[in-house]
Parts: C-alpha cells; sequence; structure tokens
C-alpha cells in the first residue's frame, strides 16, 4: 500500500514539507482488528458446536481470523507514514517512510538537477485527466515529480482539494525546485491577455 502525503505541515518561500497523516485509518484497523479478535476468541470459545451446517462452519471459523488479518494491514497503513520535504537551501527533494519496524523505514533523495517537470493530475476510476474533473468522491488529485529518466514520484494527492488549491500547490513547489508545470494552469490562462 502507497502512502502519499495529503497534508501541508510546513511552508516557507524556500521549503515545503508535505505530510501523511494516518491516525484515522490506524484507528479503524485497531477497532477492526480488536472486533474481529473478539469474534475469533468467541468462536474459540464455542468450538465446534457451532449451529449450521458445514458452509456456516467454515464461514466462522475461517471469516474473523482473514478479517483480523485485513484490520492488522489496515494498523500498518495507518500507522506508516510518509514526508515529503523540498528544501531550496539543498537543492534536493527528500521522502522520508517510515513504518513501524525500523528495518523497512526508507530515505530517498531526487536531487533538483534529475526533476523535469511537476506533474498534476486529475485522477478519476476511468482515466487520469487534468481538464475534466467530475468531482466524484473516489476521485482524487495528484502532484508528482516527474525525472529526466522518465520516472513519476508521486508527492501529494488529496480529494479534497480544488483546481486552484492543487495549482497553488503544485506553484509553489515549482517555485522552489524552479521547474516549468507541463501546462498552463487555469490561473494563468486568466492572466494572458491573449484569452
Amino acid at each position: 500500500m502507497e502512502t502519499i502525503p495529503g497534508n501541508i505541515k510546513e511552508e516557507t518561500e524556500d521549503r515545503i514539507v508535505l505530510v501523511r497523516e494516518g491516525a484515522l485509518i490506524a484507528f479503524i484497523g485497531l477497532f477492526m482488528t480488536v472486533i474481529c479478535l473478539v469474534i475469533c476468541y468467541a468462536t474459540f470459545i464455542a468450538g465446534v458446536d457451532i449451529k449450521g451446517g458445514l458452509l456456516e462452519r467454515i464461514g466462522s471459523l475461517i471469516i474473523p481470523p482473514a478479517f483480523t488479518v485485513i484490520g492488522i494491514l489496515i494498523l500498518w497503513e495507518g500507522l506508516s507514514s510518509r514526508e515529503v520535504i523540498i528544501d531550496k537551501k539543498f537543492q534536493s527533494v527528500t521522502i522520508k517512510e517510515c513504518t513501524g519496524i525500523k528495518y523497512f523505514n526508507h530515505v530517498e533523495k531526487i536531487p533538483f538537477s534529475r526533476i523535469k517537470t511537476i506533474g498534476v493530475s486529475y485522477c478519476t476510476e476511468c482515466h487520469i485527466d487534468h481538464d475534466s474533473p467530475t468531482n466524484d468522491p473516489a476521485d482524487s488529485w495528484k502532484i508528482t515529480l516527474i525525472t529526466i529518466d522518465g520516472g513519476s514520484t508521486p508527492i501529494y494527492c488529496s480529494d479534497d482539494d480544488s483546481t486552484l488549491k492543487i495549482e497553488e500547490i503544485a506553484g509553489k513547489i515549482r517555485k522552489i525546485t524552479d521547474k516549468k508545470l507541463p501546462y498552463q494552469s487555469v490561473s494563468d490562462k486568466k492572466n494572458d491577455p491573449d484569452t
């Protein structure tokens, strides 16, 4: 599961820090795990005296442990965090991924010289398109770093932000990294005398 920042933690003229906070996800995972463990315990106490046919017995012995594992995975996802630091002073983007286990923590630095553009896309369930937001709750905005080797690293994702807010965040990142956006933004069109 990929953790993409969706909040701005710190913002100055020469530095922006994007973070992903998973407290709600962790709470849901913890709640689900506890409930499923209670059901597993009750099933264990009841033993094989579960009333019903073979299908009900199999379901009551397999479904609660399966949902317990899913709850643990959701809890793990909620406890994982990602921080993206875009710093003009150090001329790099630092991506820090932290999990509950130190062995799985990861830090990646992308120098500004490796960044080709800052990409902004609107992701729907069907396709990715910048120009046609449908305002579906499942849709989201993404800001990505597109590197000179053709790679793409998502650094910000939000389904709550408007077009102008996303373009404002992408504009600040562009200003710090001194990279161009791959399209003319809505705010640029307003200032363009030809439109």
